[in-house]
């Protein structure tokens, strides 16, 4: 009898502890099995499943006694007094002779973060946008380099080079790069016309004829 009550107290700590560093939202429970009919012997933050020592077992717990629930049980949903929603474990406690004795309960209020997952579903959904790339570019030819790569990307894109083009590749490549937006930067006329070797009223001429 003192073997099982030293025992009790040990897991008493045990679920203060767990309660103490987890906040108000978890309960911690002991169960005394010895006396189902009033066998909470301690309970932290009781609020969460609106119950105070000296409580009887729950259902569950008579399942135990009765060996038809698991000594261990890992995060099985439940509800609370009120309907919401709980994350319960519970671990049987059986002294050296394997005789049930009690019981540590942990029932978790979640419904606070079913509420923030129900936000975040909100903020994290994305809508499919025709023409969007799978990543934005947010540094879009800031600099002379990356014009000129995108210049280099479209010749390797059309098999082309240039020292060979002809009147129909420079059309087709301006007509490109026209529409990937690189003749709204400034100077990009210049680099264009340096890196298709030809000149710059070149290319505004092939823009004119294709109404860019």
């Amino acid at each position: 009898m003192k073997h099982a009550d030293q025992l009790l107290e040990h897991y008493i700590k045990v679920a203060e502890f767990i309660a103490a560093v987890f906040g108000s939202h978890i309960e911690a429970v002991v169960h005394d099995y010895r006396k189902p009919g009033s066998s909470i012997v301690a309970i932290f933050n009781g609020h969460v499943t609106d119950r105070k020592v000296g409580g009887r077992t729950s259902d569950v717990g008579y399942k135990r006694l009765t060996g038809t629930f698991p000594d261990i049980a890992i995060n099985y949903p439940n509800q609370g007094s009120k309907g919401e929603l709980l994350k319960s474990s519970g671990l049987a406690i059986r002294n050296e002779e394997g005789d049930l004795i009690g019981a540590l309960a942990i029932n978790i209020d979640v419904s606070l973060y079913e509420k923030i997952q129900s936000h975040l579903q909100i903020l994290l959904h994305t809508n499919v946008i025709e023409g969007s790339p799978e990543k934005e570019d947010f540094h879009f030819l800031e600099s002379s380099k990356e014009m000129r790569r995108m210049i280099q990307d479209t010749l390797i894109r059309l098999n082309l080079h240039a020292k060979k083009l002809s009147k129909k590749d420079k059309s087709a490549i301006i007509q490109i790069l026209s529409a990937e937006g690189i003749f709204k930067v400034r100077g990009s006329v210049q680099l264009v016309s340096e890196s298709l070797q030809m000149s710059r009223p070149g290319v505004y001429q092939y823009l004119r004829e294709l109404g860019a």
